[in-house]
C-alpha cells in the first residue's frame, strides 16, 4: 500500500545517508503516496539527495482518471503537486492527453490543468494512450468496435476515436511532432529543458556549490514559463479549430506558424545559451 511504499523510500534514503553518498536522484511516486509524507520523511529524502519527483498523474479531468482506474481525484493531484513544490522538489508528471473516448471538453480541462502548473512547456499535450492487449480498457475499446487492428498476435493496438474530430486533431499533431523529431528535434530540446535539465542542474550544484547555477535555474524557469503561455494559447486554438471541423492541413499550418515562430525560436536560443554557460561552470 501507499504507506509501505513511503516507508520503503525512507529506508533507501536512510541507507544513502548512512553510506555518505553524495548524489542527487529522481524517484517515481504515486499521487496517493504523497499524502503519507510527513516532515521527517521529506527531510530524510531531501538529505539523501532526492531532488526530482515524477508523479503518475495521467490526466487533469475526472473522466479519464476513472477510465484509467487511477482511484484518485483531480483534487488529490493538485494537492500533491502543491505539497511537493512547497517542499522545493522539482516535479515531473506522466500524462496521457488522448484516448479513444477523449472529448474536446476533456482536452480543455487537461490543458487548463497543465497550464496551472506550467506543465505545458513540453509534450504532455500530445501524448496518446498506449492500448495493451489484456488490460481492462482494451476490452472496453474492443467491445465498442474502436480497434483498428484486432490481430491477436499484436501486443499493442491502435484505435479510432469516438469523436472523429478529436481523431483529426490528434492525427495533425502527431504528424507535426513526428516530422519535428526527424528533421529538427526542436521540441526534443524544449523537453530536455523541461525535464532532464533540472536533474543535471542539481548534480552540477552539488558538485560545484556555485550560486550562479541557482541563478541560471531561475532564468530557465522564466523562459519555460514564457513558452508555456504560448503553448497553452496555441493548444486552445487548435482545439477550437478541430471542434469547428477544420481539416488536418489547416491545423498543421497554424501549428507551424505558432510553434516555429520567431518568438519560440528566440526562447530556445536563450535556453541553449544558458546551457552553455552552465557547461563552463561544470568543467
Amino acid at each position: 500500500d501507499n504507506e509501505k511504499r513511503i516507508k520503503r523510500a525512507k529506508i533507501i534514503a536512510d541507507e544513502i545517508i548512512k553510506r555518505n553518498l553524495k548524489i542527487v536522484y529522481t524517484a517515481n511516486f504515486r499521487v496517493n503516496s504523497i499524502k503519507k509524507m510527513d516532515d521527517e520523511i521529506v527531510n530524510t529524502l531531501k538529505k539523501s539527495g532526492l531532488r526530482n519527483v515524477c508523479l503518475g498523474v495521467e490526466s487533469g479531468n475526472q473522466f479519464d482518471l476513472d477510465l484509467y482506474n487511477k482511484n484518485i481525484q483531480v483534487t488529490d493531484i493538485r494537492e500533491a503537486i502543491t505539497f511537493l513544490r512547497k517542499k522545493e522538489f522539482n516535479v515531473e508528471i506522466g500524462f496521457i492527453n488522448f484516448n479513444p473516448y477523449t472529448t474536446f471538453e476533456h482536452l480543455r480541462e487537461n490543458i487548463n490543468f497543465l497550464h496551472d502548473y506550467k506543465f505545458t512547456t513540453y509534450l504532455t499535450n500530445i501524448k496518446k494512450l498506449r492500448l495493451y492487449r489484456g488490460c481492462g480498457i482494451y476490452e472496453l475499446v474492443k467491445n465498442d468496435n474502436l480497434l483498428i487492428s484486432s490481430n491477436n498476435e499484436e501486443f499493442i493496438h491502435d484505435y479510432n476515436f469516438v469523436n472523429k474530430y478529436v481523431g483529426n486533431l490528434y492525427s495533425a499533431l502527431d504528424e507535426f511532432f513526428t516530422y519535428d523529431a526527424k528533421e529538427h528535434m526542436y521540441f526534443y530540446n524544449f523537453q530536455y529543458f523541461s525535464i532532464y535539465f533540472f536533474e543535471n542542474l542539481e548534480g552540477i550544484y552539488l558538485k560545484t556549490e556555485n550560486q550562479k547555477v541557482l541563478e541560471y535555474k531561475e532564468k530557465v524557469l522564466t523562459l519555460l514559463n514564457e513558452f508555456a503561455d504560448i503553448n497553452y494559447k496555441w493548444f486552445l486554438e487548435v482545439i477550437e479549430m478541430a471542434e469547428n471541423g477544420l481539416n488536418k492541413e489547416s491545423i498543421l499550418k497554424h501549428t507551424i506558424k505558432i510553434l516555429y515562430s520567431e518568438k519560440c525560436v528566440a526562447i530556445l536560443k536563450k535556453l541553449q545559451s544558458v546551457k552553455m554557460r552552465i557547461g563552463v561552470i561544470n568543467k
